[in-house]
């Protein structure tokens, strides 16, 4: 088999999958108290999107060892592996943030969105960071190569959580690549939040939790027709459609919940759909990619469970600890190929190269839920606690 068979894909899944369900990473569970609210699809759904985005740099970081050049993978399955997922990680949180809307009728706590949204995403977020500047130190053999100002500007751009896009570290041009490019998803993340106090307002309208998203799916589709015809980006109207779908997927959840009836049947039509964009898509931004993702998303959140795999034990932990499987896969990739000997052993051949994958999924499974029971937990946790204190002033404030 060539590098790029899709046998390698599946049965790199299938070992980490495996290795989910045993007791070793049973610390990654949900406890019980903690589990208010949740949809068990999407749970499941965010454990493998977080693998699929380390597949599409697995398959990269074959040639990126060979020529030092990071670059799409000539494979079209690959190609879509990470892009793909990603498109679904902006209709989850699309489809979660806007399921809140819906149920407060537009009228969103603030305090408790934000202050959750910092202390979900930020604990982890700079732990991550602090180890990248501890491998940038390291690569630039503990010298300053940069005026102190300039040092200080560059980390603080890291440390925004994401807000801002990170640049090269005291001279360190491949700062970025040491965590595989993956936080530049945040920043839309974080404008999607950003938008929601102007967009909620549409909820208090009659059909307007519907209309705005269909609508905004709509638009966001024909401006990324007009755009491509000119040759021109279109990346962020594809954004723009991928957080609507999401959007869109909440409302019909909420008029159409006699569908989940239907499991089988909408299990076989995200099948359907999913095996359409593995086959014959070109780009994830692609317009008939996005609709058939968004048919995809839809019928999972109506109900599909692919049927039984995305409601499964293993599944449910892979998307418990996919935030640090997603975040810090370029962190375990960089150290672990920092070896020569395990370079040389992985250009070798691909069984070599993908035995070496293999190990490094496993690694970075390991780490994540090590990082989702020390970092990420504790800091929901904190998240919490500063939402109920900040209720607790707000009421004590307006009994006086």
């Amino acid at each position: 088999m060539s590098y790029y068979s899709p046998w390698w894909a599946l049965g790199l899944v299938v070992i980490v999958y495996a290795l989910a369900a045993t007791r070793i990473f049973a610390a990654a569970d949900t406890p019980a108290t903690a589990a208010t609210n949740r949809v068990d699809t999407l749970d499941g759904l965010r454990g493998f999107l977080a693998l699929s985005v380390f597949l599409h740099h697995a398959a990269i970081y074959h040639r990126y060892l060979e020529t030092g050049v990071w670059s799409p993978p000539p494979s079209r399955f690959y190609n879509l592996l990470g892009p793909g997922a990603v498109s679904l990680f902006f209709m989850v949180t699309g489809f979660l943030f806007w399921t809140q809307v819906i149920s407060r009728r537009g009228k969103l706590d603030l305090p408790k969105l934000y202050i959750g949204r910092v202390f979900r995403i930020g604990p982890l977020y700079l732990a991550a960071v602090v180890v990248l500047l501890g491998l940038v130190a390291f690569r630039t053999n503990f010298q300053l190569n940069t005026s102190p100002l300039q040092l200080a500007r560059q980390v603080a751009e890291w440390a925004a959580l994401g807000f801002f896009s990170g640049t090269a570290v005291n001279g360190y041009a491949a700062t970025s690549l040491l965590i595989a490019r993956v936080t530049w998803t945040l920043r839309y993340e974080w404008l999607f939040y950003l938008s929601l106090p102007v967009t909620s307002l549409a909820a208090r309208i009659p059909w307007g939790a519907g209309l705005l998203p269909a609508l905004s799916w709509v638009a966001a589709l024909v401006t990324t027709a007009v755009l491509q015809a000119q040759h021109r980006d279109a990346s962020e109207a594809v954004y723009v459609a991928e957080f609507a779908a999401g959007m869109s997927c909440a409302f019909l959840k909420s008029s159409l919940a006699e569908l989940r009836r239907h499991e089988r049947l909408l299990s076989c039509l995200a099948a359907a759909a999913l095996a359409m964009v593995l086959w014959r898509g070109e780009s994830s931004y692609s317009i008939v990619v996005v609709i058939l993702l968004s048919v995809v998303f839809a019928s999972i959140t109506l109900g599909a469970t692919f049927f039984g795999l995305l409601t499964t034990r293993s599944s449910r932990r892979l998307g418990d600890i996919s935030f640090g499987v997603y975040l810090l896969q370029g962190l375990v990739l960089s150290t672990f190929f920092a070896f020569a000997p395990l370079r040389d052993w992985a250009s070798k051949g691909p069984i070599q190269d993908w035995s070496l994958m293999t190990v490094c999924a496993l690694l970075l499974v390991g780490v994540a839920t090590v990082a989702h029971v020390l970092v990420e937990r504790p800091g929901m946790l904190a998240g919490r606690w500063l939402i109920r204190l900040a209720h607790d002033k707000a009421g004590a404030g307006s009994a006086r």
